[in-house]
């Protein structure tokens, strides 16, 4: 089999007998099958060992998390349902006007929907998780939408976004892509609200194999300024019911295009 150089001289090479999205990482030749490796900020799950090389995938962050929460849905589910989330889902409804569509991107347990949609919003609930979808539909009696963020293609469709711990898998270069992606799905004057946990690290939970990215005001500045339709409205920092020592950046957008 035939090992192609990356013409951009990644240190990686594609293989032929693979599909494209399949490397060989020649600069990480150690590695057991579904083991997950960190190599230059990218997630690469091993498929296969051969010949001194690890040949794996390269997912999309959200993809390597979302095992996580397939494999433990009904626990993630029962520990979130009944969670009190009602001082930060304020922070949001008080933009809104009644009857707006909210997108509840990654909606978890369906807890946050059910309020909306008990209060008048019209609501789409989406997440990454199979098994999440099939509980949190149950719990809010509509359909739960089950695509990851790139494959979003709506267009002017929301007036406001709701991300509630949603977005804090994604790396930094995937977080300003699919935040790209979703300006476009809000209507103009559109709000977004997304929170991370408060901090500078971007780091990777072993045990459990996610990875999370924390945020402070300054950073998400940074993130901001690659933003060409969203503008920030303010930023509030506050607790989180199921972690109380853990301190929690809210952040609400305006799309101004």
């Amino acid at each position: 089999m035939e090992d192609i150089k990356c013409p951009k001289e990644c240190r990686r090479t594609t293989c032929t007998g693979c599909s494209i999205q399949e490397e060989v990482i020649k600069t990480h030749p150690r590695g057991n099958v579904n083991d997950i490796l960190i190599i230059d900020g990218v997630k690469i799950i091993v498929t296969e060992t051969r010949s001194g090389y690890v040949f794996g995938t390269k997912p999309f962050s959200k993809d390597v998390d979302i095992r996580y929460y397939d494999n433990n849905a009904e626990r993630y589910f029962n520990s979130t349902k009944d969670a009190n989330f009602d001082s930060n889902r304020q922070i949001l409804i008080k933009y809104l006007r009644s009857n707006d569509h909210i997108l509840d991107l990654g909606c978890g347990s369906g807890r946050d929907s059910k309020v909306f949609i008990d209060l008048g919003y019209k609501v789409t609930a989406l997440d990454g998780s199979k098994k999440l979808c099939e509980l949190a539909a149950k719990v809010i009696n509509q359909e739960v939408i089950c695509k990851d963020y790139y494959q979003i293609n709506d267009i002017d469709r929301y007036n406001a976004i709701w991300a509630c711990a949603s977005l804090f898998h994604l790396t930094n270069v995937e977080l300003v892509e699919v935040l790209n992606i979703l300006q476009r799905a809000l209507k103009a004057d559109g709000y977004f609200y997304l929170c991370f946990k408060y901090g500078l690290l971007e780091r990777e939970d072993t045990i459990n194999v996610r990875h999370f990215n924390d945020m402070t005001e300054n950073k998400f500045n940074e993130i901001l300024k690659q933003l060409e339709q969203l503008r920030l409205l303010e930023y509030v920092v506050t607790g989180y019911e199921l972690q109380r020592d853990n301190a929690w950046l809210n952040i609400v957008l305006k799309k101004t295009k």
